[in-house]
């Protein structure tokens, strides 16, 4: 199954799984030809729109956490958008069940515990994407 596969699948899961919003998930190249930059960062990440466009862009074939772990943070960004981003990213990690720690976690002395539990965040993403569907 080719890379692109890999993130259609779990685009679909996480969708399922946050409530179905009125997302669209685009190519690398439909998102740099629709808005006119090019996404930047290494091996693995993630762009999104606050309308609901998301993308992912990979260099490798990743392990399916942290695919599910950028789809989660695209997300959460778009649905969540008064989070911080050490927040964002240490939900997304603990939704996709992935034992990394990040960036901003680690600048600011956070963890996956600093976040609820898997339960209650998804009521939350629930909860955000009726109200973001409602708006869309």
């Amino acid at each position: 199954m080719s890379s692109w596969n890999k993130i259609v699948r779990m685009f679909h899961k996480v969708h399922r799984l946050a409530g179905e919003p009125k997302f669209t998930l685009l190519t690398p190249r439909e998102w740099n030809k629709r808005f006119k930059r090019h996404q930047v960062g290494s091996r693995i990440s993630g762009r999104c729109d606050m309308r609901g466009i998301i993308t992912v862009r990979y260099t490798h074939i990743y392990n399916l956490r942290e695919i599910e772990d950028t789809i989660w943070h695209e997300f959460l960004h778009i649905l969540l958008p008064s989070k911080r981003h050490w927040w964002v990213e240490c939900a997304a990690q603990k939704l996709a069940h992935n034992k990394t720690r990040g960036l901003f976690a680690t600048r600011y002395k956070k963890s996956k515990r600093d976040v609820p539990n898997i339960k209650t965040l998804l009521k939350h993403i629930n909860n955000a994407s009726a109200r973001f569907n409602a708006n869309h």
